[in-house]
């Protein structure tokens, strides 16, 4: 678990900084900086159906900008989709490069090429920040990438997509050469210098960073219960539900959570339908017969992708969520719902864990049969004492994680490695 409250930085061989979030968060006080240092940021992730790592780099990027005294270029790249309508991109030191390069075509060149260069796509940069890992080519000034998790790397969790592929190779061929690492915990640091300090890897000299990521403020606001009811009726939804949001990747262990989900509707009676929202994504196989029938009966709902619009009437009217991932990264369905005062029950790969009291959340273990995940959901769902507990202390909790803060390190980080990279060109 990581350490909260009070200040205190830890270091490693590695430069690894944790940065607690157990107390309130501070205003966007910034360091001084160089007159005219321009920051280059990728927000092509940022798209308008846009799940975990999109909404980091669009609301990361909305903080950012807002920044005084420095310049941004910011790329967004995408063929079809339009370009997000954040007003930050108008402000008078922001300069938006919209390109229209197929992805695919983009992360190809990147790999065999080494081409294009950041440079000749948004100008020359004194730092360049990927917020989702598709690290370019870059000639000059300093390297900042996210990465949020490895799950990409592990052999079980094998990537069919270009852009997976495009991760695997960036971790092995260019994450040395950043000057900074952003990740979402201490947990990740570790593993992440740890994977840079493997035999025969190429040597890495920069530093490692943990900065937890923030809740939006709309998720803490109460909604109307006419907005709540208005949701339910564009989605078919009940009254009571029980909650999942996330792709059916195999990580996620959805085929888990439905043979749980049909042992608990034939053991407890009254047990509320599940409601599985999000994108498809893989998905497996092994599910198909207990979803098929659970559908027919009504008792699972598969509302597929939900505007964010709707989001916090989603959460805030389930009984309660769970997510019984395998392996997560940050797990922002666990921060969102206890924002909007919905019981959670999640994997404990969830790294937000690290940064959360013991009764904030309801704790599994992902390599439990179905039947012990279905005795964690009915002993959470039975128990109201608990349950308000939960409730109490999860908002409370997700209060102290904001963008601001997020962004506020963030752009020390940047600043810092553009220091660094200024102070090797003199040397």
């Amino acid at each position: 678990m990581g350490k909260r409250g009070g200040g205190g930085t830890q270091h490693t061989k590695f430069g690894i900084f944790f940065l607690p979030v157990g107390i309130a968060a501070p205003e966007m006080h910034l360091l001084p900086c160089p007159l005219n240092m321009r920051i280059g940021i990728d927000i092509s992730s940022a798209t308008p159906r846009r799940t975990g790592i999109g909404n980091y780099a669009h609301e990361l990027a909305r903080r950012l900008l807002r920044a005084r005294g420095r310049q941004f270029a910011v790329l967004f790249n995408s063929l079809r989709q339009p370009a997000p309508g954040m007003p930050e991109l108008a402000l008078p030191d922001v300069t938006l490069r919209r390109l229209r390069i197929p992805g695919p075509a983009l992360l190809r060149s990147w790999q065999w090429f080494d081409f294009p260069a950041i440079e000749r796509l948004i100008g020359p940069v004194d730092v360049f920040l990927s917020p989702s890992t598709y690290v370019p080519p870059q000639r000059a000034g300093a390297r900042v990438a996210t990465v949020h998790d490895l799950s990409f790397m592990d052999p079980l969790n094998e990537p069919r997509s270009i852009g997976g592929r495009y991760l695997r190779w960036v971790c092995a061929h260019r994450l040395h050469q950043m000057h900074a690492v952003i990740t979402d915990a201490e947990s990740t640091v570790r593993e992440i210098g740890e994977y840079l300090s493997r035999p025969g890897a190429p040597a890495f000299r920069g530093t490692i960073h943990a900065i937890p990521l923030g809740v939006d403020e709309r998720f803490l606001a109460k909604p109307a219960p006419e907005a709540v009811e208005a949701m339910r009726r564009r989605h078919g939804l009940p009254e009571k539900y029980i909650l999942y949001v996330g792709s059916r990747e195999p990580r996620k262990n959805t085929p888990l959570l439905i043979r749980a989900f049909d042992i608990l509707t034939r053991t407890r009676p009254g047990t509320p339908p599940l409601v599985m929202a999000g994108l498809g994504g893989r998905g497996t196989r092994d599910d198909e017969g207990a979803a098929g029938q659970l559908r027919r009966a009504g008792q699972l709902i598969m509302p597929g992708y939900v505007d964010a619009a709707d989001m916090p009437a989603l959460y805030r009217g389930a009984e309660l969520l769970v997510l019984p991932s395998r392996m997560e990264g940050f797990g922002f369905p666990v921060l969102e719902a206890m924002a909007c005062e919905a019981s959670v029950l999640c994997s404990n790969t969830a790294r937000v864990l690290e940064y959360l009291g013991r009764s904030a959340a309801a704790v599994c273990d992902p390599e439990d049969n179905a039947g012990t995940l279905a005795l964690h959901m009915a002993a959470v769902l039975d128990d109201a004492g608990m349950r308000q507990r939960m409730r109490a202390e999860g908002r409370t909790a997700a209060a102290r994680f904001t963008w601001e803060l997020c962004a506020r390190r963030t752009l020390e980080v940047c600043e810092d490695a553009a220091r660094r990279a200024r102070d090797e060109k003199k040397a």
